[in-house]
């Protein structure tokens, strides 16, 4: 048979027609194969990396919703908040509830947050200590004692710091029932004991306050507090009123 003539020639790389119809030649047909299954093995591989990224993120999504619902019921409540105005929602979200952060205290006042420490402190007055509490506590831990009172003398009543505010310059300003005095305490924050005081005021008019209360501070810098007996050992009756 003639070369030209070779049943096989066509079968090796081309297609040809016939009877209006397109034959792939079996070469043609193996390529054509082989990239059908290369795609399919890719849309298979993007499907699977699609659905593991999918599933990665409604777990990552399952696993922040449990963290803020953990968070959310970490803390026991109490009580409820009245709303006389519908003006405090403004304020106060509409499902705020009342958390308990720490407790087993005998009388606790005056809380400030301080951001320098990025925590809340507030005074126990009767021990005559400050405590601190950050986010995720369920115990505030003792940061300042004495507080209130520094005299050596044993004493009774209410002798701690109540009032705390932070000063313009950033200063905890506390007023001290025991030493019936309006206080700065100049330690840093970060080395708060053992505790040294300065005096901003402790008289008027040559007599000595009561028991400094609650205090703020104007922007001027000048301070405004209330100074009630109820710090003083016999209260209403203390002959030092």
């Amino acid at each position: 048979m003639p070369p030209d003539k070779s049943p096989y020639k066509s079968t090796m790389a081309e297609a040809s027609k016939c009877d209006g119809k397109i034959l792939m030649s079996h070469h043609s047909k193996h390529l054509v194969m082989l990239k059908l299954c290369s795609i399919c093995l890719l849309s298979i591989l993007l499907t699977s990396v699609g659905c593991q990224n999918k599933s990665t993120q409604v777990d990552s999504e399952k696993s922040s919703t449990s963290t803020l619902v953990n968070n959310a019921m970490k803390y026991k409540t109490i009580g409820e908040v009245k709303r006389n105005s519908l003006k405090l929602d403004n304020l106060i979200a509409k499902d705020a509830q009342i958390e308990v952060l720490a407790e087993g205290f005998d009388w606790s006042e005056g809380p400030i947050w301080v951001s320098e420490l990025n925590a809340l402190l507030f005074s126990d007055i009767p021990p005559n200590n400050i405590h601190i509490w950050r986010e995720g506590d369920t115990e505030a831990a003792l940061f300042i004692h004495p507080s209130g009172y520094t005299g050596s003398v044993e004493r009774t009543g209410e002798p701690g710091s109540n009032g705390l505010i932070l000063d313009a310059a950033g200063k905890l300003i506390l007023c001290q029932h025991g030493d019936r005095q309006l206080a700065q305490l100049t330690n840093s924050f970060e080395n708060p004991s053992p505790p040294v005081y300065q005096t901003i005021a402790d008289k008027h008019n040559g007599k000595r306050f009561n028991s400094p209360n609650d205090v703020v501070q104007k922007s001027n810098g000048d301070f405004y507090f209330t100074d009630p007996p109820y710090g003083l050992e016999k209260n209403m009756d203390d002959p030092l009123k």
